[in-house]
């Protein structure tokens, strides 16, 4: 029982991730802005031609 339900959960998740909603591959990003550590407003256009790692994290 316990396999089954193991399973259910895995394969609901990945439909859901398949969903076919959000950006494709060659979409141009959303050009938001932060804050960094310095307290200065950076947005993404700031690196435009370079390549950019985004780090997202969320808690509850």
């Amino acid at each position: 029982m316990k396999k089954i339900a193991v399973l259910l959960l895995i394969t609901l998740f990945l439909v859901s991730c398949s969903s076919g909603s959000g950006a494709d591959i060659g979409d141009e990003a959303f050009n938001f802005k932060v804050e960094n550590y310095s307290g200065d407003t950076i947005q993404l256009s700031d690196f435009s031609g370079k390549t950019v790692f985004i780090l997202a994290w969320t808690t509850t």
